[in-house]
């Protein structure tokens, strides 16, 4: 467990620091934390209030963070990434993706929150004790909202590795986004050799529990909206390489 532990942090390190522009960076620590750097103090600044909205809110999917002036440290130091753990529990894949989405579709609907970049490398798990009592704990949340609650914006464009930015807050779907980026996430990751040579499953699959949150009808109008040719390349690209 211990080897798929650092494979995790090492491996989605990679993958993570290439969803960021120059002015981010991650690196990782002794414990095997992960430490977003930057030089753009608003987004530091975004993220703890984020952070904090949720802590007063009592939620416990993030996990403890610690804001410094230029950096903010993830404690991840029990924890694996969703990459490495679907990677290493085929057999469960269902069981995995169907309690991440029901995690995401309670963010709206419970605690009005909305990640806003959800993906395979900014979620974690607990290998030890998921399959007795699942749980998971999401990072990086400077492209992040809190609804139906008065505060001032951030002085940046929010946006996920779609790159639509704040376009999809003036669609009604806006509620969905958070299974929509982890459903073309988790497509990407399967269609992808790293996965698996036999991909026909899993996709039946990972579509089989989207459905259960997102009607096929609605899936298929947010792809047609926000995916194209252009970014479907990018996605790959953001995802996989």
């Amino acid at each position: 467990m211990l080897k798929n532990k650092r494979f995790s942090c090492n491996d989605s390190l990679n993958y993570f620091n290439k969803k960021f522009t120059k002015e981010l960076v991650c690196i990782i620590d002794q414990k095997n934390n992960f430490i977003k750097v930057t030089k753009e103090k608003n987004i530091l600044d975004w993220e703890k209030f984020i952070y904090n909205k949720l802590k007063e809110f009592k939620k416990n999917f993030v996990p403890d963070t610690i804001f410094n002036d230029k950096d903010c440290i993830y404690k991840l130091h029990n924890l694996v990434s969703l990459r490495c753990f679907i990677t290493n529990n085929k057999n469960h894949f269902s069981f995995i993706i169907n309690e991440i989405f029901s995690y995401s579709y309670s963010f709206y609907y419970s605690y009005s929150f909305v990640h806003g970049n959800l993906h395979i490398d900014n979620i974690f798990i607990d290998p030890l004790t998921f399959f007795k009592k699942p749980c998971f704990f999401f990072i990086d949340l400077s492209n992040s909202y809190i609804i139906n609650c008065r505060h001032s914006m951030p002085e940046y464009k929010r946006s996920s590795f779609l790159f639509e930015y704040d376009l999809k807050t003036y669609d009604s779907k806006f509620i969905y986004w958070d299974i929509f980026t982890l459903f073309l996430s988790i497509k990407t990751f399967i269609n992808s050799s790293k996965f698996t040579k036999n991909s026909d499953k899993y996709i039946n699959i990972l579509y089989n529990s989207t459905h259960m949150f997102v009607k096929k009808e609605l899936l298929d109008k947010m792809i047609d909206t926000y995916v194209d040719e252009e970014n479907i390349e990018l996605l790959y690209n953001y995802i996989e390489n």
